[in-house]
């Protein structure tokens, strides 16, 4: 920048671009012309270059700068002030659409709660009319009926006391009538959206609106103890399903846990652990939630394992009953097996005691008769000794004939002999038992000789029994 004649005033600021004062080459609307220089020529520039025109020195005056209105306009060109423009002149005529909106908003809203104050007060006039009018009326009747009070109170008439009974009855049917219209006009009150604009009815027709009342009262009552009656009978209904329920569950309980069952065999012990070397699990702190549905299925496992552990224990108790009572038959057997000796030898004795076990097969059989084993007896001995090993013979040969049979045939055969079906194997072992009791009792009774009688548990099985019998009879 130059300075002419005076060191204060400064020369005129011109574009470097376009050479026009005003503005400067980075704000001026042409192109650049360093750019362009190869390609434009300096004839088709738009605004031509002007020299700039010499001023004489004026002494202690500066040169005035002309002043361009527009040309520092963020340094946009015409289309992006002309862009602004529209911009700023679409959001004030939108500012302006928004608050005649809230406006007339506002307006509508007032309007509806002024429109909503005039019906609830014009509501309240109404109810206050109707309750005026109605304590009017009932005032009516009461004085009407107070003046006939004292007129019969001050007369002298013969039967007084029953006209002041029959008023007195008649005030209480009014104070009860004036009760009930207090309970409609409460229940009016409640239903807002009902007709309040119906009158009262007149003192006539109170008796027909207090029999309304009482039918209406009838019939809601017939109505809830129908209502009980059937709920009565949908619980009973329920009741009875739960029982059959758990009684088909108990069945189903006992049929799994019987012990000759292969289905219902558990085998309960210490679970068999893996000697491979396997890397532990690590959880991570997310999975820290337990979820209830699994925990539901193993708490019901874990009962189930325990019932089972506790049918288990109870089994075992029950085998070990019998056990025990074989131990002390077999010590009862031993008592009756000594005995003094005589002096000399019995050969006879020894004799029986050495044929028993073939006397015990040729003596006995059973036939293969479906109503009952017919047995063909040989010679008994008289040893008690041999008795029991008959008895035991024909107890295991009876097991083995009823072994082949199903459960129909053992059905018929309880139902002809008179027991009581529960399940197979025990009921084979009460027909056995019946039938070798009905085979030897009457011969003992017969020939005067004590009974005897083997218990047999029916908890320990059919199984068992077997196993137990058979050591009985070897030893």
């Amino acid at each position: 920048m130059t300075s002419v004649g005076n060191a204060n005033v400064q020369g005129v600021r011109a574009c470097y671009n376009c050479g026009q004062p005003g503005h400067i080459s980075r704000y001026c609307p042409l192109p650049d012309r360093r750019l362009n220089a190869s390609h434009v020529p300096v004839s088709k520039v738009l605004v031509p270059t002007q020299p700039l025109l010499t001023v004489p020195l004026v002494p202690n005056v500066g040169t005035s700068v002309p002043y361009y209105s527009g040309q520092y306009n963020n340094g946009g060109s015409g289309l992006g002030r002309r862009v602004s423009t529209l911009e700023e002149i679409v959001s004030k005529i939108n500012g302006k659409h928004e608050a005649e909106e809230a406006k007339e908003r506002a307006r509508r809203e007032d309007e509806e709660r002024k429109k909503r104050d005039v019906n609830e007060e014009e509501r309240r006039v109404r109810d206050r009319k109707e309750r005026d009018k109605l304590h009017k009326e009932l005032h009516k009747e009461m004085t009407g009926k107070l003046d006939k009070v004292c007129e019969a109170v001050n007369g002298k008439n013969v039967g007084e006391n029953e006209e002041i009974a029959k008023l007195r009855a008649q005030v209480e049917s009014l104070d009860e009538i004036a009760s009930l219209k207090a309970e409609i006009e409460v229940l009016r009150r409640g239903h807002p959206g009902a007709s309040t604009s119906a009158t009262v009815s007149k003192p006539n027709r109170d008796a027909e609106e207090l029999s309304r009342l009482r039918v209406e009262q009838a019939e809601a009552k017939a109505f809830c103890d129908w209502r009980f009656a059937s709920f009565e009978e949908v619980i009973i209904v329920l009741q009875r399903q739960c029982e059959a329920a758990e009684a088909n569950a108990d069945v189903w309980r006992s049929e799994t846990l019987r012990p000759g069952n292969k289905r219902g065999s558990v085998a309960i012990g210490a679970t068999p652990a893996s000697d491979a070397r396997v890397r532990a699990r690590v959880a991570s702190p997310k999975t820290g939630r337990v979820n209830l549905d699994l925990k539901g299925i193993v708490e019901r496992h874990q009962m189930e394992v325990d019932h089972l552990k506790e049918m288990r224990l109870r089994e075992v108790n029950a085998r070990k009953e019998p056990e025990e009572e074989i131990g002390r038959l077999k010590e009862a057997m031993a008592k009756l097996g000594t005995r003094v000796k005589a002096k000399g030898t019995n050969l006879k004795a020894k004799l029986d005691d050495a044929a028993g076990v073939s006397m015990r097969k040729t003596s006995l059989r059973i036939s293969d008769d479906a109503g009952g084993a017919s047995v063909r007896k040989g010679k008994a001995a008289d040893n008690p000794t041999v008795q029991i090993n008959n008895r035991d013979a024909f107890l295991c040969d009876a097991r083995k004939d009823l072994r082949k049979k199903n459960k129909e045939e053992i059905l018929a055969i309880c139902e002809k002999e008179g027991l009581t079906y529960s399940t197979l194997e025990p009921a084979k072992e009460a027909i056995a038992h019946l039938r070798t009791a009905r085979a030897f009792d009457k011969d003992e009774r017969g020939k005067g000789k004590a009974n005897l009688v083997v218990e047999v548990s029916e908890e320990a099985g059919g199984s068992s029994d077997k196993e137990d019998v058979r050591d009985f009879a070897c030893s």
